[in-house]
């Protein structure tokens, strides 16, 4: 597959998102971002650097200290190497301004394969990284997840809704961590007045996410690109929230800005539609057929979520002057038009 920049649709989104928002906040300063070739970060970096003179420093923190392959060169942008997973010498990172904690392994085949090291990554990441914020004075925001609530029981679901999950399930490698790192940055807010800002999201996708993520609405994406059917391995009765990826990197960016530190905030679209609603949305739009065939294999009982409902309240972000601006059936367009440019 061709890399990304090689869409001119998706070159053309990121202008475009970087013309309808103010980095003035961000300017001259120096940015700490884990997780930099991810869904979301790659995508709010890609929009950064597309403004030439903007003048703002990005340290991408990663796991090969090395992002040549996926942005192009800018001295704006420099890598460090550093394993998450591990504690990590702080020594290795210049002062910084803000730091974004978004690395994880977030999709099922991860979970179900690499479940320590799911757990580590959150939790060891999470503190390393809380450490350089409490010796710069960094802003300090972690990407959390709305997997915390786990298999929730209230819905829409408030940021107050404490979750219900089963700590002996080891599918919750990737929630019950996400909850801990939760915790431990308040308690570093508690002791060590560090600035600290929680961005739940939502089930997000767009065109920066990997074209082998294990999740289902990739699956139904990629599925749809290359003409195959969309095919749904169970009833199709979960109800999720979506966030599509320009929606969510603009909710962050909303929350650094204007957010409350000590918070939490929900990140989700307002379209609730299970499932099933979604493959069939897919299918429809990729133009290819939907099957259904109830299929219980490793992946299913090990790697996916538990939640049957999972709808998110997103009223304490729109306070902050938020809104989700892509509907799913745009944003599935678009990732779709994006990932068929690529394949060609």
């Amino acid at each position: 597959m061709k890399p990304i920049y090689a869409s001119s649709t998706y070159r053309q989104e990121i202008i475009n998102f970087a013309n309808e928002h103010d980095f003035a906040f961000l300017e001259n300063k120096t940015l700490l971002i884990s997780g930099a070739s991810g869904m979301l970060m790659s995508y709010w970096i890609d929009a950064l650097l597309s403004r030439p003179s903007f003048a703002v420093q990005i340290i991408a923190l990663t796991s090969s200290g090395s992002v040549t392959n996926r942005f192009p060169a800018d001295s704006r942008l420099r890598s460090i190497k550093g394993d998450l997973s591990k504690p990590l010498s702080s020594n290795l990172i210049p002062k910084v301004d803000y730091i974004i904690h978004a690395a994880s392994i977030t999709d099922p085949k991860g979970y179900k394969e690499r479940p320590i090291e799911t757990m580590l990554i959150n939790i060891e990441g999470t503190k390393s990284l809380l450490d350089i914020a409490g010796r710069d004075n960094a802003k300090f925001l972690l990407v959390s997840s709305c997997e915390i609530y786990g298999e929730a029981d209230v819905e829409p679901i408030p940021e107050t809704y404490c979750g219900k999950l089963n700590s002996m399930d080891v599918r919750s490698c990737y929630n019950e961590s996400k909850r801990a790192s939760e915790t431990l940055a308040v308690s570093y807010a508690v002791e060590k007045k560090v600035s600290v800002y929680v961005a739940r999201l939502s089930r997000s996708y767009g065109p920066t996410m990997s074209a082998k993520d294990t999740k289902a609405m990739s699956q139904f994406i990629q599925n749809a690109v290359h003409g195959a059917p969309v095919l749904l391995k169970s009833l199709g009765d979960q109800r999720y929230s979506f966030t599509y990826v320009a929606d969510g990197v603009s909710a962050i960016l909303a929350i650094l800005e204007k957010g409350k530190p000590g918070e939490a905030y929900n990140i989700c679209g307002d379209e609730v539609l299970s499932l099933k609603e979604i493959a069939e949305l897919v299918a429809s739009i990729g133009g290819v057929p939907f099957h259904q065939e109830l299929i219980q294999d490793s992946l299913s009982e090990a790697g996916y979520s538990r939640a049957k409902n999972a709808i998110q309240d997103a009223t304490k972000l729109k306070m902050l002057g938020w809104k989700a601006k892509t509907t799913l059936a745009e944003g599935v367009a678009n990732t779709i038009k994006h990932f068929r440019e690529l394949a060609v």
